[in-house]
């Protein structure tokens, strides 16, 4: 067996890839974010264009072309989140979830929510549009570029670089 085929062979091993609804991969995110045996799942290009949740501890790999146009709801701790565009709404962190990694990001719309006291959040290598921050001390950026968008409702801190 070449290396080339065996590389492959590992790669499809420890992601389970997945497209819109369904296409090109085995199943669609909803069935992928449910199903507790998958912990990394990488998505193909195209549009996911609902509002999907993260309820259990897992890497969410995008790539070139992978735009949510609905968000992301973060409610576990040690979550990754890498290479996926978010127009319309970003992304919302639940109240106390810890160890969440969130890098090469573009946020547009509503950009970053992050809500009460988190605990190891880092965002790395991320364009953000909107920032709305409640009380917490262990957000972190790294390389980010962070632009004025107003978000939030009452009661919410709205930081704006």
């Amino acid at each position: 067996m070449s290396l080339r085929k065996k590389i492959s062979m590992k790669i499809a091993q420890e992601f389970v890839f997945v497209g819109p609804l369904g296409q090109g991969g085995v199943q669609d995110l909803d069935s992928a974010l449910k199903d507790e045996s998958i912990k990394k799942i990488r998505l193909l290009p195209g549009e996911y264009s609902k509002p999907y949740i993260i309820t259990r501890s897992l890497d969410l790999i995008g790539g070139p072309n992978v735009l949510f146009t609905d968000g992301l709801s973060i409610h576990s701790s040690k979550v990754t989140v890498s290479k996926i565009d978010f127009v319309g709404r970003g992304i919302d962190l639940a109240v106390e979830v810890s160890k969440v990694e969130l890098g090469h990001c573009l946020m547009k719309g509503c950009g970053l929510i992050v809500a009460g006291e988190n605990e190891d959040v880092e965002v790395k290598n991320s364009l953000i549009f909107g920032l709305s921050l409640e009380d917490n001390e262990s957000l972190s950026f790294e390389d980010c570029t962070i632009l004025p968008y107003r978000i939030g409702g009452a009661g919410t801190k709205v930081v704006q670089y």
